[in-house]
């Protein structure tokens, strides 16, 4: 800051925010320190031609005299120092000196004794202790890899369990470690229950290791027998803990339903909301668990049981807790009929639909029951309210009246005119008169005032100090005395000592009485003259009245509450709660005399409707994440997002711009628009202030002739009667007075007028100013008289500016969030119904492609619409169609393939045979010609071998006629492990050079099929495993039966020369052999018929390492179960 000096009057300044006064300054061309009225500071003088004072000013700290959410004491930006650090300008020995830098001496920093309230410190501790609590708790989910195995012992988790769980307690209870308990985002004016559970951060950690216990018990703890009783009776407890929990945070909290006053408490509110979607989400998975481990029963045993545990459940409950017993049987009673409808239509489902449903239904019946729970509290809140006014009354803290009283205490006792006029007798009217029209304009809007001036030695005098210490509460360290304004007429008694004569005939006393009136009128306090230590949160949203014999004595003045009272007339005696025009009144009536409480707020049933919304759209979103998350692990998901997903993330996108777009811009519009109008009515108002000063100073000439007690009066009217403040300024820019004089006496600002506007060349404009962090609107004008000559500046400070610019913003913005969350909801609906439309006749055609096969009946898809998925279809129908022509096609030429195949197949293999017998016969007939004795014997012989070729043709006739025929499978009930048995014991007793060996059942495991073809399947297999095995090899052939859920497997292994991969894909096909012999038919009809019976062959083999043939077929449903790790 600079400052031009000629004497003692300033020529310039840069900044009216401190007061300086030349003649208290050092004049040595050095820097000193000083401590002005608001700030700690260091200054150098230097005078220049002229006898020009040229003074250089640096704040180092603000003083103001309180702190409030405007004004703080703290360090510039250039002294990165701890706030609570005191500065003093004597060199006190062990602190911190500091020099300039010719090592002259400035000032002493002492560290305060205080301990730094440093909130970025205490966050970053309360951060690190999260972190490190989120580790122990993953070390503690983990627990089971700590030993090294799969599953944990359940003594093991319950000694793990019991000591976190003691050592958890132990820790809430001492708050230890104290940076995460005692943190700046959770205290216990916010929350509080008992000794143990203090804090939201307390009851967070309680709930998120119960969850954690839960979760781990049922996931990582080896199950020997189920116990369903103690499974059933956990999860009735859980349900006890979370109706407890509820009921503590809305009992024990300052938790709003209003969206109107979520802002004040965002943070613990949203946090309240994740604690209970937390613990219903454990519900919901404990449900889960208890119905999978619960034995199956019928449906009406299952009710009886749950009658049974939910008669227990309430016993418990009204045995232990007693009250609100009936909303502990909705609450019980939505679960239980959830839980049953969930297990009986919803497949039992963990999926995020059901938790959908399951959450909506279970949100709405938390927020009644805690909408009730609220009423309860305030029901409560208000009876010893009224019970204490009926007997102490109410003493009201009015901080605007204790601003006033302390500055009128000063003001007294410092006039040595009143001094002067307490030594003359009879004086006192004097006095009154000089009081009246020089300290009391601020009050006499609100109070009839009475003054008496009294004597110390005077009956009067021992009578008041006796009625004030009884009933009377001190104002700090002035002489006034606050009264239970419901019990007396008065509710402000100032005794103020006016002079030292103790003579009994001197009044050296003034009694000031004040007496509210019913009806005052008055202009808007500044907030930045209230200090953060008075409280005015629970005074705010309630008014007070009191009548005696149905006529109001007492009032608030909150509400307009009638002078006489016909609504609650004829009350007996008793605390109730009556409503009457959509207003609740709780009425405390004893004999003639009532005391109402009414809350004043915009809060009713919609912003009840609204908060269930809000809360409901955010824990969906967070369910929403994670259930993506749990599909995600356990793979019933892939990272893939699809068209409906993309399509829907769109959507939403496209909502939250458009939302944020429209709050930045509206905001900006709207702040823009008020300011405009603001301006525009400081604009009118300083005309009007303008033309009624120059009324009122018409004929004055010079400022300073003005009887500034006269301008003040004047001022304080000109001040309700525009609704705003006035601050007069001479010409050399020096305040005059003002109507809001405790700006200026509490040093808030300094008294010389913004130096922007004085040294401005431009008549006086518009412009924003500031007060601590207050920033507001200010307007001058010049004060003129009568012949429109400049008597000074008219300074119109908009305080409450800002304030009224963000209290309407912040009514627009909670409006348009109420707006979108109406818009999100409907949105949600659209999104879901689109993406409906959108993605069922893709996965239709999804699954018909799928399905789609050749030489089958490939069905159409119906689509009604004519869009894009419309087009898609008609080209998959067109698809089907033209599929179904070339399959008929394909397979005409397939059947032709086969026949000429088939034809050239027999031809060959019946001429195989016609050869040697064509031999035979040319040798019989050369025979017979050269040599007719030898003839008979080689008869007998060609006729044998003609006879063993026709035997050979007769058996390729038939194989291919039963090839052809496909004989139909006769199903019957067939042991099929018999049959197996059976053909293992007869190729082991025919092959002892094989080591042939059978694992499984003998009989008991049947199946739905074919006997024979069975018996022809398992020889034909026997036969290939038995002709793979190398002669003089070491053969194995083992052959395995087992049951794996309600399918049987048989295994044939053998250790043969195995096969080719080249060829294992045709070993099933028609006439398809690898040997010299045979027809390559066997594997082929073995195929058909097991594949009839609705089972599946394979094989896999590696060359040299043999082959192995599995066969599965569904298992008849009174078989033996058999698996391997049985036998």
């Amino acid at each position: 800051a600079g400052y031009i000096f000629s004497g003692d009057d300033v020529l310039f300044w840069n900044t009216n925010q401190f007061d300086i006064h030349p003649q208290a300054l050092l004049k040595d061309s050095l820097w000193h320190f000083i401590q002005l009225n608001n700030a700690f500071g260091i200054y150098k003088w230097k005078y220049s031609g002229h006898e020009y004072g040229l003074l250089t000013f640096i704040n180092i700290k603000t003083d103001f005299p309180y702190e409030n959410k405007y004004l703080r004491n703290e360090f510039g930006k250039s002294f990165p120092v701890d706030k609570n650090t005191v500065i003093s300008g004597e060199k006190i020995p062990d602190t911190n000196h500091i020099y300039d830098k010719n090592n002259h001496f400035l000032f002493s920093i002492i560290q305060s004794e205080k301990p730094e309230n440093n909130d970025t410190l205490r966050l970053t501790g309360f951060i690190a202790f999260s972190i490190t609590f989120l580790l122990l708790f993953l070390v503690y989910f983990n627990i089971n890899t700590l030993s090294e195995s799969a599953k944990l012992k359940p003594i093991r988790f319950w000694s793990v369990t019991i000591t976190s769980g003691i050592g958890l307690m132990i820790m809430c209870y001492f708050d230890y470690p104290t940076l995460f308990f005692n943190n700046p985002i959770f205290s216990p004016q916010q929350y509080a229950a008992n000794a143990l559970i203090k804090t939201y951060t307390h009851l967070s950690l309680i709930c998120i290791f119960i969850i954690e216990m839960i979760l781990v018990y049922h996931l990582k703890v080896e199950k020997g027998k189920n116990h369903p009783i103690l499974q059933r009776a956990g999860l009735y407890l859980y349900i006890l803990f979370f109706f407890e929990t509820i009921k503590s945070l809305i009992l024990n909290s300052n938790l709003s339903f209003n969206l109107l006053v979520l802002r004040e408490n965002i943070f613990t509110n949203i946090w309240t909301q994740l604690l209970i979607f937390v613990l219903a989400f454990g519900l919901f998975f404990m449900l889960q668990i208890t119905q999978s481990k619960a034995p199956k029963t019928s449906t009406k045993n299952t009710i009886r049981i749950d009658l049974i545990y939910i008669l227990l459940s309430i016993i418990s409950y009204i045995f232990v807790f007693h009250e609100f017993t009936i909303y502990y049987v909705c609450f019980l009673f939505t679960i239980i009929l959830f839980d049953f409808l969930r297990r009986r239509y919803f497949n039992s489902s963990f999926d995020f639909k059901t938790f959908g449903i399951y959450f909506l239904i279970l949100n709405f019946v938390i927020l009644i029951i805690s909408y009730q729970f609220n009423e309860y509290k305030k029901f409560n809140k208000y009876k010893i309210l009224s019970e204490n006014i009926s007997v102490n009354g109410n003493s009201e803290s009015d901080p605007i009246a204790e601003l006033l009283l302390e500055e009128l205490d000063k003001n007294i006792k410092e006039d040595t005119y009143i001094k002067q006029l307490a030594t003359k007798p009879d004086s006192t009217e004097e006095i009154t008169k000089y009081i009246f029209n020089n300290y009391l304009s601020g009050f006499r809007n609100k109070y009839n005032i009475n003054i008496k001036a009294i004597s110390q030695q005077s009956s009067a005098y021992e009578y008041y100090k006796e009625y004030l210490a009884y009933n009377g509460k001190r104002l700090k360290e002035t002489g006034f005395y606050t009264l239970p304004a419901s019990l007396y007429d008065l509710s402000i008694i100032g005794i103020i000592k006016t002079a030292e004569n103790n003579e009994a005939d001197n009044a050296n006393f003034l009694v000031l009485e004040f007496e509210p009136k019913r009806n005052f009128k008055s202009y808007s306090f500044p907030d930045l003259l209230i200090s953060n230590e008075t409280d005015l949160s629970g005074q705010n949203n309630i008014s007070i009245a009191k009548y005696e014999n149905n006529e109001l004595i007492y009032s608030d003045l909150k509400y307009d509450w009638p002078e006489k009272d016909t609504t609650f007339i004829h009350l007996r005696d008793g605390f109730r709660l009556i409503e009457s025009a959509d207003i609740k009144f709780y009425i405390l009536t004893k004999a003639n005399i009532q005391i109402i409480i009414t809350r004043i707020s915009t809060a009713n049933i919609t912003t009840l409707y609204y908060y269930f919304i809000f809360s409901f759209l955010l824990c969906l979103l967070i369910a929403k994440v994670l259930f993506w998350i749990y599909e995600v692990k356990t793979q019933q998901r892939n990272y893939i997002i699809g068209l409906t997903t993309k399509f829907q993330l769109v959507f939403v996108s496209l909502l939250l711009m458009s939302f944020i777009g429209i709050l930045i811009f509206s905001t900006k519009y709207i702040r823009n628009n008020y300011q405009q109008e603001q301006i525009s009515n400081i604009e009118k108002k300083k005309q009007y202030l303008q033309k009624s000063l120059q009324d009122l100073y018409y004929w004055t000439e010079d400022i300073s002739t003005i009887d500034t007690q006269g301008l003040k009066i004047n001022l304080e009217e000109l001040a309700y009667r525009y609704q705003t403040d006035i601050n007069i300024y001479d010409n050399t820019g020096k305040l005059i007075e003002s109507s809001q004089p405790l700006i200026f006496s509490k040093h808030l600002l300094g008294r010389m007028m913004s130096p922007e506007v004085f040294f401005s060349n431009e008549p006086p404009e518009n412009q924003y100013e500031k007060i601590g962090n207050l920033s507001y609107l200010a307007a001058y004008t010049d004060m003129i008289n009568g012949d429109y000559l400049q008597l000074g500046y008219i300074s119109i400070p908009q305080y409450l500016s800002q304030t009224e610019i963000n209290a309407k913003i912040e009514q627009f913005l909670l409006a348009i969030i109420q707006i979108y969350l109406i818009i999100i909801v409907f949105s949600v609906i659209l999104i879901i119904i689109a993406g409906k439309q959108l993605s069922d006749p893709l996965h239709l055609l999804e699954n018909k492609l799928k399905s789609m096969h050749l030489g089958g009946k490939n069905e159409k898809v119906e689509y009604k619409w004519q869009d894009e998925i419309g087009q898609l279809v008609e080209q998959y129908n067109r698809t089907v169609d033209e599929l179904e022509k070339s399959t008929q096609l394909l397979l005409q030429s397939e059947r032709e393939t086969a026949w000429r195949t088939m034809a050239r197949q027999v031809a060959h293999e019946i001429n195989n045979p016609l050869t040697p017998m064509k031999l035979t016969i040319q040798q019989l007939i050369r025979t017979k010609q050269l040599d007719q004795q030898s003839f008979d014997a080689y008869f007998e012989k060609s006729a044998q071998t003609l006879i063993e070729q026709i035997d050979n043709l007769s058996r390729i006739a038939g194989t291919f006629s039963q090839f052809a025929r496909m004989p139909e499978t006769r199903f019957t009930r067939v042991d099929l492990a018999a049959k197996l048995f059976s053909v293992v014991e007869l190729f082991r007793n025919n092959h002892e050079n094989i080591d042939i060996s059978y694992s499984g059942t003998e009989k008991g495991i049947y199946v739905n099929g074919d006997a024979e073809q069975l018996l022809q399947v398992f020889n034909n297999i026997m036969k290939n495993a038995t002709q793979s095995i190398k002669n003089g090899a070491i053969g194995k052939i083992l052959v395995e039966l087992e049951t794996i859920d309600k399918e049987i497997q048989i295994k044939f292994i053998d250790n043969g020369v195995g096969i080719s991969p080249s060829i294992q894909q045709d070993i099933f096909k028609p006439n398809f052999t690898t040997k010299s012999t045979g027809m390559g038919l066997g594997l082929s009809l073995s195929k058909s018929f097991i594949e009839n019976m609705n089972g599946t062959i394979s094989v896999t083999s590696k060359v040299k390492h043999g082959a192995t043939f599995v066969i599965r077929l569904p298992m008849e449903a009174d078989s033996k179960l058999l698996h391997t790790e049985d036998i």
